[in-house]
């Protein structure tokens, strides 16, 4: 029980704190994310691991491009399809920033290595992603964000999509460039 007020103390001070950003602040934000991906795959019953991480630029209050990494760990559940997979890509963000909020939607274009199963040989096939997420700014360099990303791919050896749902969520690491040099 103790463990439980600890944790609720703690988010209610995080977001008491929480830091307001004005008009401007946005823009020069350099933001990056390390984390655990469940990823639900969409035509076939599995459910897989992958760890990645991104990194963003904000060059406006509205806007970012951002590159993302993901590295297949496992399957936890299912059947098992892919043997080995990585992907990078490249984002375009469009954010909705509302006080201390910041939903957003996004487009990326990607390049996926992956060897199935079926085939251990690697082929590398292009990607196209769907993000839809939000962020909420604690402090100045921290910052806590959930997100999903539908990703799709042609499965290399077959006419059947390997179509996936990435989610993830945490706290991500942000540094404003602009405040840091001196430019508001």
């Amino acid at each position: 029980m103790g463990w439980k007020v600890a944790l609720f103390s703690s988010f209610l001070v995080c977001f008491a704190n929480a830091q307001e950003l004005a008009n401007g602040e946005r823009s020069g934000l350099v933001q990056t994310t390390a984390s655990l991906y469940p990823v639900k795959m969409l035509n076939h019953d599995a459910l897989n691991n992958y760890v990645g991480g991104n990194l963003a630029v904000r060059f406006d209050e509205k806007y970012a491009f951002r590159g993302d990494i993901y590295v297949f760990t496992s399957t936890q559940r299912g059947t098992e399809v892919i043997n080995d997979h990585t992907m990078i890509q490249a984002s375009f963000l469009r954010f909705f920033p509302i006080k201390k909020w910041d939903p957003y939607v996004g487009v990326g274009l990607g390049l996926s290595g992956i060897q199935t199963v079926s085939n251990f040989q690697r082929r590398y096939q292009p990607t196209v992603s769907l993000n839809a997420g939000v962020q909420f700014h604690v402090f100045d360099y921290f910052y806590f964000f959930i997100e999903s990303s539908y990703q799709h791919m042609q499965d290399p050896w077959r006419t059947q999509p390997l179509d996936q749902l990435f989610a993830s969520g945490g706290l991500g690491l942000q540094l404003p460039v602009k405040k840091l040099m001196g430019n508001h």
